[in-house]
């Protein structure tokens, strides 16, 4: 059986076959990720407007939110993390399954 195609790490950029050491070694804290107090308080701001989960619906399914997901990963882009169009409602599950993806 051949061997999986290494890729290269998201933090380091060394080649690897999807477990880099410092993964596991270090993640900066929520709030050194720019999950803050101003990050909390748009948090609540945006389920207020949109109090149901994206995914849900398209399921036929009224679920509340709890996550506002960014639809596409920032990577400490910080114009992107805060783009509101960049940013949608998500109930816990879905959240949960779309982060697990890799997505």
């Amino acid at each position: 059986m051949p061997k999986r195609a290494k890729s290269s790490c998201d933090i380091c950029g060394k080649a690897s076959d999807g477990k880099c050491c410092q993964k596991r070694q270090y993640r900066a804290s929520s709030s050194a990720r720019g999950y803050n107090y101003q990050w909390r308080k748009y948090r609540l701001k945006f389920l207020a407007l949109n109090p149901l989960c994206v995914e849900c619906l398209t399921e036929d399914i009224t679920e509340a939110a709890d996550t506002v997901d960014h639809i596409t990963a920032h990577r400490g882009d910080e114009e992107l993390f805060w783009d509101v169009t960049n940013h949608q409602a998500m109930c816990k599950y879905h959240h949960d399954r779309k982060t697990g993806r890799g997505e």
